[in-house]
């Protein structure tokens, strides 16, 4: 049981209540996000709007920051907020502290505040609805509900979270808080086609379900509650197409064309790993099969079954479907046989042979790996670089594209590289010029003419981090493994304590705050995707609670 609650306060930090707890919907669940100075909330959706009050951020004393409670000590009094529905604030401040609503735009939602001295202070609601009436009326029934009790009861989530054996630092315990907080506010509850609870990578912007982010997810929750952690891949697998097809996102109303990085076997086979659920393996078995067919069929780029990314037309996310979307490996005339699609299909093909094993079907399972062994082969013929010792993608019917990127140690996450290529691997990783930055390990090398802090193209990602660890300890190298997995927390850890939140990626030199480091082109909303680095992002913290539970897996398939 993690006895901590997360407490620092900081700007943009999501705020909304979980569908981990009870209805929160997709289409229209209130989000916000905090606001550092002058303290309050901005309202994302399904209204954009801000609450604050006239109280700077010196003044303030954070108790507790969740992501659906705040608990701040003021000059005044206290000041608290709590998500009482996915439609509904309540709280309380001090009187001489009055609340300020600003609706920014009203496109069929409408928000409303109510206000009442109770007791000494300011009792407030604010509540969302499609009217104005009904917004008001929402608002003020709940000034009736008892603030104290529904923080209380928000705050049992914590009890669940899960503390690690032994001692670590302070910074890692206050972070799992945060990141198990973070875990739980981008959860949504079943609507439409989605029959179970569901996850995202961040309320808002994405707010979407994301194919790879769901099986990190999946990793995380695995801690907290496995049947959470099941339901993130399940929910994925409902969104399935007949043919096998499943969208990098989706959503109750939304599918989009292109597909995502095929990990979902190996998540639920750790899922699987960790408590034996024969039933929940029976019917993910089939469904994650007809996946990896549909990849193998319509992504392969040649006789051997090498497979490549969709590339797109926009320079700024040439390859969205690779999760990789402005990496410098896209840059030219594709298509390009990729590395890193064609060694995470083999996994899936040993995880699937696992599978198909643990259900009494040899018959498949030796099919499976069969079938991993001739794409293992084929990679390691065909993208491997010899004179270099990198891994690298080929453009289809010609050369290797030789950008050093992040995707050269897939293989070695897979289990295919032979020990000897692994040595060569290890070797570029822990070259300071580059891989072993001061925050290893960046998603291009240093030394890359095209390395840049933009996203893919040179910033750290922590699941790539993850995807490298694993491959370290498959081969041995577990006390190189260990020390990125502490410099990985240790970073995650110093941002939160100086930030409060969990960011999408980081600056592998360690200096820039993650917010401004550009995505897309430019920083912030001038990015192209029209928003900056993104704050409370969930696989950051599921792989954080992972990696801290030291369970990353030593491999076996």
């Amino acid at each position: 049981m993690l006895c901590v609650y997360p407490a620092v306060w900081g700007d943009g930090q999501l705020f909304a209540f979980s569908g981990y707890d009870g209805p929160a919907s997709w289409e229209s669940g209130l989000v916000a996000s905090t606001q550092a100075d002058p303290v309050g909330l901005r309202f994302r959706h399904p209204v954009p709007g801000r609450l604050w009050f006239d109280l700077p951020e010196a003044d303030v004393e954070p108790r507790v920051v969740t992501g659906d409670v705040l608990r701040l000590s003021t000059p005044a009094g206290g000041l608290c907020l709590v998500m009482a529905d996915q439609h509904t604030l309540i709280g309380y401040a001090p009187p001489s502290l009055e609340p300020h609503l600003v609706v920014e735009r009203e496109d069929g939602w409408h928000l409303a505040i109510a206000t009442a001295e109770r007791g000494g202070r300011l009792q407030l609601a604010l509540a969302c609805a499609e009217s104005e009436e009904a917004a008001a009326r929402r608002a003020q029934a709940a000034l009736n509900k008892e603030v104290n009790q529904v923080t209380a009861e928000r705050l049992k989530f914590f009890d669940r979270c899960p503390s690690p054996s032994g001692d670590i630092p302070a910074s890692w315990s206050a972070t799992m808080a945060k990141t198990c907080s973070v875990l739980r506010v981008n959860v949504y509850s079943p609507e439409g086609p989605i029959p179970v609870r569901w996850t995202t990578p961040d309320r808002w912007p994405h707010r979407h379900m994301w194919l790879w982010d769901s099986a990190f997810h999946a990793l995380g929750w695995r801690h907290i509650d496995l049947d959470m952690a099941w339901e993130a891949i399940e929910a994925v697998l409902s969104r399935q197409s007949e043919d096998g097809f499943i969208a990098h996102t989706l959503s109750p109303v939304h599918t989009s064309q292109i597909t995502q990085p095929p990990i979902l076997a190996w998540a639920a086979w750790e899922l699987y790993r960790m408590r034996p659920d024969l039933d929940r393996l029976a019917r993910a078995y089939p469904a994650l099969c007809r996946y990896l067919e549909w990849d193998l069929t319509h992504r392969a780029t040649d006789e051997a079954g090498l497979l490549a990314w969709h590339i797109e037309g926009d320079p700024l996310c040439r390859s969205g479907e690779s999760g990789m979307d402005n990496s410098p490996r896209f840059d030219g005339e594709g298509p390009w046989t990729a590395v890193d699609f064609s060694a995470y299909a083999a996994a899936e093909m040993g995880y699937l042979s696992s599978m198909a094993r643990a259900l009494g079907r040899e018959e498949e399972a030796r099919r499976w790996e069969e079938r991993r062994s001739r794409m293992a082969r084929a990679i390691n013929e065909r993208l491997w670089d010899d004179e270099l010792g990198f891994y690298f993608d080929r453009r289809v019917g010609g050369e290797l594209c030789r950008v050093k990127a992040i995707s050269g140690f897939i293989p070695m996450w897979a289990g295919i590289a032979t020990d000897e290529q692994v040595e060569r691997l290890v070797a570029h990783l822990r070259n300071p010029s580059e891989f072993w930055a001061p925050f290893p390990v960046p998603t291009v090398a240093l030394d890359d003419p095209t390395h840049s802090e933009d996203m893919w193209r040179g910033s750290t990602w922590i699941n790539t981090n993850y995807f490298v660890i694993q491959g370290l300890r498959r081969y041995g190298y577990a006390e190189l493994a260990e020390t990125l997995r502490r410099r990985t927390l240790d970073e995650v850890a110093r941002w939160y304590e100086d930030t409060g939140c969990i960011y999408e990626y980081y600056d592998c030199q360690g200096r820039k705050l993650p917010t401004t480091l550009l995505r897309k082109g430019a920083v912030g909303a001038a990015g192209g995707a029209g928003f900056g680095v993104i704050q409370d992002y969930g696989w950051s913290a599921a792989l954080f609670v992972d990696l801290v539970m030291g369970t990353v897996a030593e491999g076996d398939t």
